[in-house]
């Protein structure tokens, strides 16, 4: 703990943006559901930023401080957070094709 309470503080912060975060994807999801015809697709990020676009491989030793994503696998170079993009749509468009409802959230207008 800091002199003024920065550890309670820090779990305050977090906590606030957790609830700002899921209010914002449920209003998302509200507005979405008026349009016709348009889904909502929740898909779990796990490990994207870590998992290769290319082959799939999981560099599980990958830290925050690694900005770019190196594929020892294939030699894929990605910015981590454009190579979790990819994987996410990939994910999305997966769940889409599956007709996966267990682990999405599909609203349809």
């Amino acid at each position: 703990m800091t002199k003024k309470g920065g550890s309670r503080k820090r779990g305050l912060n977090r906590s606030i943006l957790q609830t700002s975060f899921y209010q914002f994807v449920q209003f998302l999801d509200y507005k979405i559901s008026m349009l016709n015809g348009k889904h909502f697709l929740k898909v779990p990020p796990h490990y994207t930023s870590k998992t290769c676009n290319k082959c799939g491989f999981v560099k599980r030793d990958l830290t925050l401080k690694d900005r770019v994503f190196d594929c020892p696998e294939c030699g894929y170079s990605e910015h981590r957070d454009i190579n979790a993009s990819k994987n996410i749509l990939k994910k999305g468009l997966e769940s889409f094709e599956l007709g996966n409802s267990s682990s999405t959230k599909k609203r349809k207008a």
